[in-house]
C-alpha cells in the first residue's frame, strides 16, 4: 500500500493534475471510468503535500466542465442516428429501446 503511495507521490504534479483533467473529462463525456477513485487520490496526494490542492481543484473542475459539454456536443450533433449507428455496431438494436419521440 505505501509503496503505491510513494510511486503516486514521485510523478511530477503537472502529470498527476492532467490525469485528473483527463479522466474527469472523458468520465463527463459519458465513458465510464473511475472519476472519484483518481479525484480521491489526487486530493490524498494533495494532503501530502505532492501536488497543490487548487491545481487538483482547477483540473477537476476543467475536466467536469470540458468532458460534459464535449459529451453535450456529441449528443446534439448526432442524437439519435449516432445511438442507433454505435447501438448496431454493439448488436444492441433500437427495437429493444423504447425511443422518446422527437420533439
Amino acid at each position: 500500500m505505501g509503496d503505491v503511495q510513494h510511486r503516486l507521490a514521485a510523478l511530477p504534479p503537472a502529470l498527476i493534475c492532467l490525469l485528473v483533467d483527463g479522466v474527469i473529462g472523458v468520465e463527463g463525456m459519458g465513458i465510464p471510468l473511475p472519476g472519484e477513485i483518481v479525484l480521491v487520490s489526487a486530493a490524498l496526494l494533495a494532503a501530502t503535500g505532492a501536488v497543490g490542492p487548487e491545481w487538483v481543484t482547477a483540473a477537476a473542475a476543467t475536466g467536469a466542465i470540458l468532458g460534459d459539454s464535449i459529451g453535450y456536443a456529441v449528443g446534439r450533433r448526432g442524437g439519435r442516428p449516432l445511438l442507433e449507428r454505435l447501438g448496431r455496431r454493439s448488436r444492441n438494436t433500437s427495437a429493444r429501446h423504447t425511443w422518446p419521440a422527437p420533439s
